[in-house]
């Protein structure tokens, strides 16, 4: 591992379903399944694996892809009665 003040480039863990790994200022990776492929039909098949992402709290989400991935900011009632911006 890198010091602290040296920016982090890859990560790179062997785990198991429920185990994490950091990427700091990135965020949490945690890994939830995997499932082999048992029979290869094709060059390059292969299994799957699911992560949860947890981003770090300065981890920087551009907003067009935020709103890809979550849709458009919900109203809140301290938004509700402040104009909208966008």
């Amino acid at each position: 591992m890198e010091g602290a003040d040296v920016l982090q480039e890859f990560i790179g863990a062997d785990l198991v379903a429920g185990e994490s790994v950091v990427h700091r200022g990135v965020g949490t990776f945690t890994l939830l399944t995997v499932d082999p492929v048992l029979i290869r039909l094709l060059p390059g098949a292969g299994g799957t694996a699911t992560f949860c992402f947890t981003p770090a709290p300065e981890f920087d989400l551009d907003p067009g892809l935020a709103r890809l991935i979550y849709g458009p900011p919900r109203k809140t009632a301290d938004t509700l009665n402040r104009r909208d911006e966008n």
